[in-house]
């Protein structure tokens, strides 16, 4: 309702409403969160995501763990005495702001124009002018961003492989053993049933099976495209990114490899950018991007932080 913190919904029998009142911390009835769905999409794929790399995760709708992840969060912080009133409700310290990272929200971009004029240290200045400059950055859609191609062909264009750069080839040592002495050809089966983290850490596992499991440019570039190396970038398009590459006709046969795609998925592994110091490449970064990996990455350390206090007690 407007002028409000209340929320009018239809009950379970289709005919009365509910009244609830939002961010009210009560043990006896449930809490309602208000979120955009832009938000409430990102969330449940990162739940899912986090949940697949857990051995122990029972099956469970993202959605609800997402609200028990919120309501666990919000009653933890309203149980705080020592909690200032202003920040009671902000159960992901989306009011906070750091020198590196500048705001985390909206929330914490109007404190720095309230506060602005209180800090005096050069590092943090530059990142409350940074931070103003792109306050649109929080605003901007964060599911249908349209150039994340266009940013990936500039960073690929820029990042060209040398014709004189050789890649490290190990050298074995002893005889291949157990796994290490099926045909590449079967490798390359298994490896097809497994996830991209698995490949690489099979990869990893021993010198002979670095030879026989390369993780060239085409390994990073498909695992690019299908989304199975960064789940917060699900919509990336390589084909377009290919068709519009300079690639020389000396390489036609294979144009991955004049392409360092190992970099590119380096720099899209990134959920937090600096507001100085960084990789200039990332300057370019689309703001619907740049926002998805910021509602991505807080949801993610909640869950990390939920796991590490779990298994404390």
């Amino acid at each position: 309702m407007a002028g409000s913190g209340y929320f009018r919904i239809v009950g379970d029998a289709g005919q009365d409403d509910i009244w609830l009142d939002a961010l009210c911390y009560a043990p006896d009835y449930q809490t309602l969160f208000p979120l955009h769905e832009s938000c409430i999409a990102i969330s449940c794929r990162a739940i899912d995501h986090f949940d697949s790399r857990r051995k122990d995760a029972v099956p469970t709708s993202a959605l609800k763990l997402l609200y028990r992840l919120l309501s666990a969060r919000f009653i933890r912080r309203k149980c705080r005495i020592d909690e200032p009133l202003e920040t009671s409700n902000d159960i992901f310290d989306l009011c906070s702001s750091s020198c590196d990272y500048g705001p985390r929200s909206a929330l914490a971009l109007s404190r720095l124009e309230w506060w602005g004029a209180k800090y005096d240290v050069s590092n943090y200045n530059i990142s409350f002018k940074l931070a103003i400059n792109n306050s649109q950055k929080f605003y901007t859609d964060p599911i249908e961003v349209g150039d994340i191609a266009s940013f990936v062909h500039k960073v690929l264009q820029s990042s060209p492989r040398r014709r004189d750069e050789s890649e490290c080839t190990p050298k074995t040592t002893r005889e291949p053993q157990r796994l290490e002495r099926l045909p590449t050809e079967l490798l390359d089966v298994v490896c097809s049933y497994l996830p991209t983290q698995s490949v690489i850490a099979l990869h990893c596992t021993s010198k002979m099976l670095a030879l026989q499991i390369p993780l060239d440019a085409a390994f990073w570039r498909d695992s690019l495209r299908d989304g199975s190396l960064h789940p917060h970038v699900w919509d990336l398009d390589t084909k377009w990114i290919e068709q519009h590459l300079n690639t020389p006709r000396a390489a036609l046969l294979d144009p991955t490899a004049c392409w360092d795609w190992k970099f590119a998925a380096k720099l899209l592994a990134k959920k937090r950018f600096r507001v100085s110091g960084c990789d200039e490449r990332l300057l370019d970064v689309p703001d619907g991007l740049w926002n998805r990996c910021r509602i991505w990455a807080t949801i993610e350390e909640a869950l990390g932080e939920q796991v590490r206090e779990r298994s404390e007690n």
